[in-house]
């Protein structure tokens, strides 16, 4: 019975696609496509953007979408030379001013958590659930945190996308604090344009 169900090799013929031009075919590199245009508008999303130092609230805002789309539109003076190089830079960014600035102790924790909201349906989605900013970066004047966005099952295939957001901050160094003039949120893993995002 072996013998009947054995494989002649010398009389196979060899395949004409070998594994590797099979791999090649299907790996190649995905060119930048066009989007389609986005289903949704930043003029039909609010942000609402809470920060607590130590638990304690110390910034809380309704931000319209355009507003963040917008950006930071005038420079406070001081900043470093880095931060304003990035605020300038052409990369798509959501940013806005913190009006009235405020100002966190270097040795408090601050957490954060963010809300986005659709107008045209009520429905809200928490996209940062209390990360700390536990990465500062004292050369660039930012505070960093993430947290990483959760999607329905229906979407089992989509993970390890982070939602950051930044504090921008000039130094105070007699008091040992930060002065916070502005807040950018982006989600750089996956989307560098306001089509991606959208």
């Amino acid at each position: 019975m072996c013998k009947e169900m054995a494989f002649d090799l010398q009389t196979a013929h060899p395949p004409t696609v070998t594994y590797y031009k099979l791999y090649q075919s299907f790996y190649k590199r995905q060119h930048q496509q066009t989007l389609l245009p986005p289903r949704l508008s930043f003029d039909d999303l609010e942000f609402y953007i809470d920060i607590w130092s130590e638990d304690k609230l110390i910034f809380s805002g309704v931000v319209p979408g355009p507003v963040l789309q917008g950006g930071i539109k005038i420079l406070p003076a001081g900043i470093c030379d880095m931060l304003k190089f990035h605020l300038e830079s052409p990369e798509y960014k959501m940013s806005l001013t913190v009006d009235p600035s405020f100002t966190v102790p270097w040795s408090q924790t601050v957490s954060v958590s963010v809300l986005v909201g659709r107008k045209d349906s009520n429905k809200v989605a928490c996209i940062i659930n209390k990360p700390l900013f536990d990465y500062i970066d004292r050369t660039a004047s930012r505070a960093l945190a993430f947290d990483y966005l959760v999607f329905s099952p229906y979407y089992p295939f989509i993970s390890g996308i982070r939602a950051w957001i930044s504090l921008l901050f000039t130094e105070d160094g007699n008091n040992g604090v930060m002065n916070v003039f502005g807040i950018e949120l982006d989600f750089c893993d996956a989307a560098n344009s306001r089509e991606e995002i959208l």
